[in-house]
């Protein structure tokens, strides 16, 4: 047999033409990767070399190519392998290190495969006769246990050699595959393996009679060899597995088989303390019978032996791990082989496999939830000092098992029995299933289940609202959902606001830590902060290029941006659509369509959303994230460089110093060009708003489960990471006590552990320079707070000048006069005397705004008593803190909840415009060609065409009226000039105009009067084009704006305001600033005068009379219980 198989597929040729290519010292890999078939080539690593027979990776290969004639291609691969380490003279074969005398002797026995060192005609043939060895075993048991007269792969001649597939035990069994799980884990010259094959097919089999299953035979066969095997390590090339990392591994698979939200150590504790407490319970308790006695410890013993022993649950751990990897590997397989006749028996060997891993999770779950049941039971009894209860208790339990399974073997081979129906049946359906099975791990294991897949990912839009399943995402709601995000995210004004956030935090960075380490004294911190920041066109070259080479990967393919999506993700996104578009082909061949269509709607969505036109600005934003991350990949690297060559008294020079640095920045780099480097990552992320947190992991969470509140909170993790950096700048930190630690503490107050884990948290190394870069991180956190406090003491300052604006008056209706007369809030006036936004200075925009809220609102003409210090201080915290944290979105949400109609026509229309492309660009645009603001109703038609301005100067009808000021009668956030236009559209800093005389005087004196717009004298409402044209006359005739200048020189502000605080101080709560001096009177009059001197003028003043008339009319037969025969309102 293993002539037929290995020499029938060449293998001297292929050993020939291997010679030549490495005479020609060609890539052994890129030779296998193009001999084997397309799909194949795939599973075999770039470095050929670490493919040896006992590699996880090799397992996974063995797993994939399992079926028929694929085998020889894993056979070769093995082979080739083999010839290359020769070549490369680095021949080790793996080896077990036993520990104790008897796991010695174990081993002696044990019998294991050579192919790290033999010649490759001898390692092909070595892979060969395992699998013909298995083959010939899985014949032998036909012979012996069929009934039926058909012909029987192994037993007959009547199959090809593409449908004489076998999976063969690994080296090993299940010694193996302890080691394979600590590889695994520990990242051990492995890249994608799997756990080894612990059963040959016919071993399987043998395993599945109901008999075998029931008595557990294999599993406790399983138990024995790891008993035997005991204490041991095992050393491979370039790499060992201690008998630590073997037991730590198995623990993390049992917790995962187990129970998967245990805590790591928590089932090995659980059963060594219950295993302690009986032996102790075995010493001083007696019944009333030496053969009770015995009775009790006894049935105990076996039922944990057999069930809850912890080497009984590693070797089940083991056996799962082991199955659902090849189910899954095997699917991938059948898909190689798809058009073949292999396909049939790597589906039958997947149906095997399925049907012993549905029995064994079967009783996983149940000893989950009666196996630890029991153990609790039994500790109560032990306290109680009861052991005929406790015999009583282990007696029933072994029997509820027996029982379970006798429930859950039936049940496996049912389902494993439908699932062979089908394949008989409606065998286009398996196809998509054996994708389902490879996406989800072997998840989705029958039809019924599939079809619950594809519903939750494509029909079942209640996901948009409700998931009671996240875990599935509805690909239709997500291509929704991307589609909104890049709409939103088109504006120029996005990454311009992104880059200067980004900008803000690495400026500082360097100032904090400078400022830090002097605060200290800390002269080598400063130093090598100087060597740090010093390269400045070095670290910005690299940042530019970085930058580049991102955007032209984002723009060709989004999914190959880790900083976008991670690849686990990416990959997870592609398994889903195959699954989806393999059963919408399945599904058509029966006749329904509904599938197909649902499908090329979620791919068209797909495609739409990954449009690099429509992508600009999310492009953009990770361009930055590349910028950003190649600069303080640098930084970091020159920092490294210069622990090397201080603390590690190398000689140092600037040509040494540089290639050093250098050699760092690139070893930061994966093989697709992205920076991977943890503290980096750490750093960037923080920089971008963008750095995980308990509070928007708990957020994210949320809305995953109700999505309907995604909406109101696009950015969730943003808004979260807005409040905790400048929560980091404060001068005493509310939310991270840590900080203040940092900042304050000298590092003599921190224990190593403590360090280790600060370090950690923020991906920092863990090495011999751990004190400077402690020191480092000290200092920083020092300087965050210092320039927070002189941020805060520069903004005192300038709100003492007037040069400073916070978020405004906390009274709601005198903020809204404010804003109507021009006042610009959160900003700074300028040399030039107009006002220019701060926003976009990070967190120290928010200290400059917390600074002035509290002056400008503890200086207002309200007397501060209990309820108005209550409004005040709610209001500051609102601004600065509240709404700039995710807690802020919620507003709107809770507005639609209560009935509002404005509230629910606004976030309408607002969702309505993003649906559509380049939401944020039309927007945008909007401000640029037509920047002045609008009156309009409240209703959704409104609403959605103020979001899409710039369609009035196109001339689309439906053009809204213009909002003017009702001082000077000019366009509201107009802007003649047209680069101020572009200007204030798209940079973070937005400049108005400075405040002329007459507003100041209103918002000095606190003076509101924007009710009196909204209708007229006799309570009929305005039209949007009638308060339009009434606010513009009013201006322009400038008869109030000629009035108030006469008030002004009769009663100034400041005069007015000191008269109005001593009558106050005289008689505390009596004053009220309303009608003190009768100044808001004699405002108010003449505003009404000069109200009615514009209606006069109006062009619409008939409607206005016939509208004031008519609810005269309306009020009368009210008076006279009629129903008025009009509406109230002017239309």
């Amino acid at each position: 047999m293993v002539g037929e198989t290995s020499l029938a597929a060449g293998v001297g040729a292929y050993i020939d033409s291997a010679n030549k290519l490495s005479e020609t010292d060609e890539n052994w890999a890129g030779a296998l990767k193009e001999a084997f078939p397309t799909g194949i080539g795939q599973y075999i690593p770039d470095d050929l070399a670490t493919l040896d027979s006992d590699s996880p990776d090799t397992k996974k290969i063995k797993n994939v190519v399992a079926g028929g004639l694929l085998g020889i291609f894993g056979d070769l691969a093995i082979g080739g392998a083999s010839l290359l380490r020769a070549q490369m003279q680095t021949a080790k074969l793996g080896k077990f290190i036993p520990k104790t005398s008897s796991a010695e002797e174990y081993f002696k026995k044990l019998k294991l495969n050579k192919t790290a060192d033999e010649s490759v005609e001898n390692a092909v043939k070595t892979a060969a006769q395992e699998r013909d060895d298995a083959l010939e075993e899985l014949g032998q048991y036909y012979r012996e246990t069929d009934v039926e007269d058909v012909p029987r792969v192994g037993k007959d001649d009547a199959f090809d050699i593409d449908e004489e597939g076998v999976r063969a035990e690994d080296n090993g069994g299940v010694i193996g595959a302890s080691v394979d799980a600590a590889r695994i884990q520990g990242n051990k010259k492995t890249i994608n393996g799997r756990v080894g094959s612990m059963a040959s097919d016919a071993a399987i089999k043998k395993g599945l009679a109901p008999d075998n299953l029931k008595s557990r035979n294999f599993i406790q066969r399983l138990v024995a060899n790891l008993k035997k095997a005991g204490n041991f390590d095992y050393e491979g090339d370039g790499f060992k597995v201690t008998a630590a990392e073997r037991d730590a591994a198995a623990e993390v698979l049992s917790e995962q088989m187990m129970d998967p939200r245990m805590d790591r150590g928590e089932l090995k504790k659980l059963l060594n303390n219950f295993k302690d407490e009986v032996q102790t319970l075995k010493g001083t308790i007696r019944p009333i019978s030496q053969v009770g006695y015995e009775a009790v410890f006894k049935s105990i013993k076996k039922y944990m032996d057999e069930y809850m022993n912890m080497d009984t649950i590693k070797a089940q751990a083991y056996l799962t791990h082991s199955l659902a990897g090849q189910v899954a590997d095997m699917s991938e397989g059948a898909r190689l082989l798809d058009g073949t006749d292999g396909v049939k028996r790597a589906q039958e060997m997947i149906l095997d496999r399925l049907e012993y891993l549905l029995v064994e999770k079967g009783i996983a779950s149940y000893n989950r939830g009666a196996g630890l049941a029991n153990i609790k039971l039994w500790e109560r009894y032990r306290i109680a000092k009861d052991p005929e209860k406790m015999l009583e208790i282990s007696e029933n339990a072994r029997a509820r098992t027996q029982d379970a399974l006798a429930d859950i073997i039936p049940r496996a081979k049912t389902t494993v029995n439908e699932l062979r129906t089908m394949a008989a049946e409606r065998e286009d359906f398996l196809r998509p299933l054996q994708l389902a099975w490879e996406f989800t791990d072997g998840n989705v294991d029958t039809l019924d289940k599939l079809m619950k897949f594809v519903t939750s990912s494509m029909s079942d839009m209640r996901k948009a609202f409700i998931d009671d399943n996240p875990e599935i995402p509805n690909v239709l709601v997500r291509g929704f959902y991307s589609n909104i995000y890049n709409s939103v995210l088109t504006s120029v004004s996005t990454p311009a606001k992104a880059v200067m956030g980004n900008s803000v935090l690495m400026l500082t960075k360097p100032i904090s830590i400078f400022a830090g380490a002097a605060l200290r004294g800390d002269l080598k911190t400063m130093r090598r902060a100087w060597y740090q920041y010093s390269a400045v066109f070095d670290t910005l070259s690299k940042g530019s290029s970085h930058l580049a080479k991102v955007f032209r990967k984002a723009s060709a393919d989004p999914t190959s941006v880790s900083y976008i999506m991670r690849r686990d993700l990416v990959e997870e996104n592609e398994g889903q659509m195959d699954v989806l578009f393999a059963f919408a082909n399945a599904a058509a061949k029966e006749g329904n369509l509904g599938p197909r269509v649902l499908f090329e709607q979620a791919q068209a969505m797909q495609d739409l959303s990954n449009n690099p036109m429509l992508r600009f600005g999310a492009n953009a934003m990770t361009a930055m994230d590349g910028f950003t991350r190649a600069v303080e990949a640098n930084i970091q690297a020159r920092g490294r460089a210069w622990d090397k060559f201080i603390d590690g008294g190398v000689e140092l020079n600037e040509q040494t110093y540089k290639q050093a640095s250098d050699e760092i920045y690139s070893s930061m780099f994966d093989s697709s060009g992205m920076i991977t480097d943890e503290a980096v990552d750490y750093a960037s992320r923080e920089m971008a708003l963008n750095l995980d947190s308990p509070g928007a992991d708990a957020l994210g969470e949320l809305i995953n489960r109700f999505p309907a509140i995604k909406p109101f909170m696009l950015f969730p993790r943003t808004s979260a990471n807005v409040v905790g950096i400048a929560d980091t700048f404060s001068p005493w930190s509310v939310f991270q006590q840590d900080i203040n630690k940092l900042a304050s503490k000298s590092p003599k107050d921190f224990t190593t552990t403590e360090v280790v884990d600060i370090l950690k948290a923020r991906g920092l190394p863990i090495d011999e320079n751990i004190e400077q870069t402690f020191a480092t991180l000290q200092a920083e956190m020092r300087g965050r707070k210092a320039i927070g406090l002189v941020t805060m003491t520069l903004a005192t300052g300038l709100f003492m000048n007037d040069r400073l604006h916070g978020n405004g008056h906390f009274d709601k209706e005198r903020q809204k006069m404010r804003r109507e007369v021009g006042w610009q809030p959160r900003s700074i006036k300028g040399l030039d005397g107009n006002w220019y936004t701060y926003d976009g200075l990070g967190p120290l925009s928010d200290y400059l705004a917390l600074t002035a809220d509290v002056m400008d609102n503890f200086d207002v003409l309200e007397p501060l008593e209990m309820d108005s210090f209550r409004e005040r201080l709610m209001h500051i915290l609102g601004a600065s803190l509240v709404n700039k944290s995710m807690l802020a979105s919620l507003g709107p949400m809770l507005e639609i909840f209560e009935g509002s109609g404005a509230a629910m026509n606004r976030f309408a229309a607002s969702t309505a415009s993003s649906l559509l492309p380049l939401s944020g660009a039309r927007a945008e645009f909007s401000r640029i060609i037509s920047p002045q603001l609008r009156e309009f109703e409240e209703d959704f038609m409104s609403h959605l065409r103020n979001r899409n301005r710039f369609l009035d100067e196109l001339g689309v009808p439906g053009a809204l009226p213009g909002k003017y000021d009702w001082i000077d009668g000019k366009p509201v956030r107009y802007a003649d000039d047209f680069f101020t236009r572009i200007w204030n559209a798209t940079a973070p800093f937005k400049k108005a105009d400075g405040i002329s005389p007459e507003r100041q005087y209103l918002i000095d004196i606190e003076y509101d009067a924007r009710p009196i717009f909204t209708s007229t004298s006799a309570g009929v409402k305005y039209t949007a084009a009638q308060r339009s044209e009434l606010l513009s006359l009013i201006g322009q005739q400038g008869y109030f704006r000629n009035e108030i200048k006469k008030i002004m020189n009769r009663m100034p502000a400041d005069k007015w305001k000191a008269a109005y605080r001593k009558s106050q101080a005289a008689n505390p709560g009596e004053t009220k600033a309303e009608k003190f001096g009768n100044l808001y009177n004699n405002i108010d009059k003449i505003l009404r005068k000069a109200k009615k001197n514009a209606e006069r003028e109006m062009s619409q003043r008939a409607d206005v009379e016939a509208a004031v008339t008519q609810r005269k009319i309306n009020i009368r037969e009210q008076e006279r219980y009629n129903i008025p025969p009009f509406q109230l309102e002017n239309k």
